[in-house]
């Protein structure tokens, strides 16, 4: 069944489609008045005058339905199942909206006028013909409408697509580039080469095996940025060895946990999320604390998406006012509506004295 309701069409919509359909009106106007008879020129211009407005709200509830029913989704091949009824159905009614509002006032002149070819020609077989040779004509152009409304959005797609593919190809690469700055800056550098040099006295087996998880997460900072997401299980692994070096350099005033199910560990998240995060609760809550502080990671599942909230203490002056979010948090959100679209959310707040990060993942069937 049609829909009545159909979303606002912008202004370049309304430009080109009066364009479109004035244009069409003065050609029809031209041919009555150069190859039509006189006797009916007046019935001809004002029917197909009448014929433009039962057009345009035909082809606006097409649309509608078009936007409504998500057939930008369907293959050709379904598309074009789906809508010849409808394209049927809107033909016939713009043809009986032109006969209704114009045969009141000129039907007895035509009849008039076709009487000396058909003496028998009554009101009634004259409509029933009217209709049916005007039926076809009006789902042809409304048939035609749809085919120029599809190349024109379906150019469009694609044209958001790339733009939209080349946002987040700069997007990830800025966290990238964010990411390894943050990495291989003088000051963490030097504490943690400088706890593996104190640990190779003590305990040269944890020496090594911090500057081997000093080298991985170097590592897995450029490899990721060649893909869009990566698995949570790969982002735990990495943020493992993260938090290793971090717990070192802090000795034991962080007290990292993290409660990750194994259901979730499949799904996709942004490259580096789980370790800029990490970093936001280091850098902006941990840090400023002079006895350190605890941080939680909690992944769930619910129905529709994933929740990743990532909490940290932070100074009693901060536990009002909350902690500085940084650029951190904006490139994960702006990355998370780009891969994720709309749905996905990331938000900040103060939950028992905590400042805590919440990101909401939907879930792809």
């Amino acid at each position: 069944m049609l829909k009545l309701v159909s979303p606002t069409p912008s202004r370049q919509f309304w430009f080109y489609h009066c364009a479109g359909v004035g244009f069409l009106f003065t050609l029809l106007c031209t041919l009555f008045y150069f190859s039509g008879a006189p006797e009916v020129l007046v019935f001809n211009i004002f029917a197909s005058f009448i014929w433009c407005f039962g057009f345009t709200i035909s082809v606006l509830l097409l649309r509608g339905q078009y936007i409504r029913n998500q057939w930008s989704a369907l293959r050709f091949p379904s598309l074009l199942k789906v809508s010849i009824l409808p394209i049927l159905v809107l033909g016939l009614f713009t043809t009986v909206f032109m006969a209704s509002l114009s045969f009141p006032f000129y039907i007895d002149e035509v009849i008039s006028y076709l009487a000396e070819e058909e003496p028998e020609l009554s009101k009634t077989s004259f409509a029933i013909k009217f209709v049916l040779r005007n039926w076809f004509n009006s789902s042809f152009h409304i048939c035609a409408w749809f085919g120029a409304y599809l190349a024109i959005t379906t150019s469009r797609r694609a044209m958001a697509a790339e733009i939209s593919n080349l946002t987040l190809q700069t997007t990830l690469k800025e966290a990238q580039l964010t990411n390894l700055s943050n990495q291989l800056n003088p000051h963490f550098l030097f504490n943690a080469l400088n706890n593996i040099r104190f640990m190779i006295s003590e305990n040269a087996t944890d020496a090594e095996r911090m500057l081997m998880s000093l080298s991985e997460v170097l590592r897995y900072g450029l490899q990721s940025s060649s893909r869009d997401v990566v698995s949570i299980e790969d982002e735990i692994e990495i943020l493992k060895k993260y938090s290793d070096l971090i717990e070192v350099q802090f000795e034991d005033k962080i007290d990292f946990q993290m409660q990750v199910p194994d259901n979730v560990m499949t799904y996709p998240i942004p490259p580096m999320m789980l370790q800029m995060l990490l970093e936001n609760a280091v850098k902006h809550g941990i840090e400023k604390r002079a006895d350190g502080g605890r941080i939680r990671l909690h992944v769930d599942e619910n129905a529709s998406d994933i929740t990743i909230t990532m909490c940290n203490d932070v100074p009693i002056e901060l536990q009002k006012t909350g902690a500085s979010t940084g650029i951190g948090l904006e490139n994960i959100r702006k990355r998370l509506a780009l891969i994720f679209g709309p749905a996905s959310r990331l938000e900040t707040m103060m939950e028992d004295d905590q400042f805590c990060v919440k990101a909401r993942i939907p879930i792809k069937n």
